[in-house]
């Protein structure tokens, strides 16, 4: 599993680090659960393809479809805001940000219980860009944590706290699959259960 808290280093225009702050991805003996989406349009058998859409997604201009450049490829909490037919009014996700800009984000706690791996992602609204038309200018997320429990040896649980800054944004959270969840019985009521068929023992 990895894991990246934290702003980005240095000189953030030279775009060798990703917009992935907050982002987990997960496998075991090669074979993929959460995927880190950059890395896995880069290679085969997607080729030239699936960079482009990487390129686009961090450096992209904005399109008449608002949809490059707003680095939706990870693992991360994303807020939009949207006009009555579903356009996009800002554009949306993390920024090129770094501790000179005053970014709190980090590793807020981590500990290995033996049994258990526990770590704290803290500050992540500090990565995301403002929007122009709402929330004063300032990012639409107000707060957002999340904390990975690892319980050896098969078992994440991902608990995020968030907060934004107007009610009336669309918001969800996005996870990339190696194959398409399915929503299957639930638990309990109340709850929703998908799982992800990938051929192995991690497709809960």
């Amino acid at each position: 599993m990895s894991f990246y808290v934290g702003p980005l280093h240095h000189n953030p225009a030279s775009g060798h680090e990703a917009f992935d702050k907050g982002s987990p991805a997960i496998e075991r003996n090669r074979i993929r659960l959460l995927v880190n989406p950059p890395a896995w349009l880069s290679h085969e058998p997607n080729g030239d393809a699936g960079w482009t859409a990487t390129y686009d997604d961090r450096f992209g201009n904005w399109d008449a479809n608002h949809a490059i450049g707003n680095r939706i490829l990870y693992n991360t909490f994303q807020v939009r805001h949207l006009d009555a037919q579903g356009g996009v009014l800002d554009q949306y996700g993390e920024w090129a940000l770094t501790r000179a800009d005053g970014v709190r984000t980090k590793i807020g706690r981590y500990e290995d219980g033996g049994s258990y791996v526990l770590s704290v992602g803290q500050f992540l609204e500090d990565m995301y860009r403002p929007f122009q038309t709402i929330c004063a200018g300032s990012s639409p997320i107000t707060s957002w944590s999340r904390q990975i429990v690892y319980l050896r040896p098969f078992q994440f649980v991902v608990y995020d706290r968030t907060g934004i800054c107007d009610s009336s944004l669309d918001q969800y959270l996005a996870f990339h699959f190696p194959a398409n969840p399915v929503e299957v019985t639930a638990p309990a009521p109340g709850l929703h259960r998908f799982d992800v068929n990938t051929g192995s023992s991690l497709d809960r």
